[in-house]
């Protein structure tokens, strides 16, 4: 999958779960990508 259909993903994630505890974890597992290549990618692409 490319990284920005990725990223739409975990935005969808986030978004859909707002009313649960959110980590850096369970989000990068979600994307099925570690949560340091999850960071870089979504600072490329979010730029936060």
């Amino acid at each position: 999958m490319e990284n920005k259909q990725i990223i739409k993903k975990v935005i969808d994630y986030i978004e859909n779960n707002l009313d649960s505890r959110l980590n850096l974890d369970d989000i990068a597992k979600e994307a099925a990508y570690s949560k340091f290549h999850l960071n870089i990618v979504f600072l490329e692409y979010v730029g936060c």
